[in-house]
């Protein structure tokens, strides 16, 4: 064997080695994610009919991080099966997850704009309004009982600013 082809196998070896560690570390990290959420992540609104503004950050605390957990969950799988570009995407889903997280407890006055507003939309209580040239305006919401136009989204600049 030559000196080439013995150190490409060294560095083969320990970039198994490598994946094979990070793998582990990767399904510790999912099983304790899966653990804190089975011990706290109760949808507390709904269980003590209380949508004060705590209990609403909690419960989309918890929903982002369950997001976050399930997409670390299919990283794993991915990089089973040797799929580690579709891996990464996930990765940036879980990145954005951990900003929600951070944006609302540093910022919990902001909730709605992450499920009021949400909801709002699903529901038909809001709804984008439209410009004179036909187009939706993604960035804003009238309240259809009010009138009152909202800003509506938060982007990836200002929850990673804040």
């Amino acid at each position: 064997m030559t000196d080439t082809n013995s150190l490409n196998v060294r560095q083969r070896t320990a970039l198994l080695r490598l994946l094979a560690a990070f793998k582990r570390r990767l399904n510790e990290q999912i099983n304790l994610c899966q653990s804190i959420i089975f011990e706290y992540g109760t949808v507390d609104t709904i269980v003590d009919n209380d949508f004060s503004q705590e209990h609403i950050v909690h419960d989309y605390v918890f929903y982002c991080f369950t997001k976050a957990c399930k997409s670390l969950m299919a990283v794993s799988i991915l990089l089973e099966n040797k799929l580690p570009e579709d891996a990464m995407n996930l990765l940036r889903s879980v990145y954005e997850n951990y900003l929600h997280i951070i944006y609302v407890i540093q910022n919990p006055e902001n909730i709605d704009d992450f499920v009021y507003k949400k909801i709002g939309l699903y529901t038909g209580r809001l709804q984008h309004p439209v410009s004179q040239k036909g187009r939706k305006l993604s960035n804003q919401v009238i309240d259809t009982k009010t009138g009152e136009n909202l800003p509506y989204g938060v982007g990836i600049s200002t929850l990673v600013s804040k």
